[in-house]
């Protein structure tokens, strides 16, 4: 998926994500209840597609955590 510039996901992992503050000022939180089934970050892509938003990967981009 690399050759993606962008591809829409049904749900978010928690390494890192970029969320709008606009968003988060709107209610978009993660969940730490049940939520459709859903907690965390995948509560919050839940969420997101009910307040009529959408997630997005960037697979491109590499996150690489320093050696301890």
């Amino acid at each position: 998926m690399r050759d993606q510039p962008i591809v829409e996901l049904d749900a978010v992992g928690g390494s890192m994500l970029l969320v709008r503050a606009d968003l988060h000022r709107s209610g978009l939180i993660f969940p730490a209840v049940s939520y459709k089934g859903f907690i965390e970050s995948e509560g919050l892509a839940a969420l997101a597609r009910d307040m009529g938003y959408a997630c997005w990967g960037l697979p491109q981009i590499e996150i690489v955590h320093p050696a301890q």
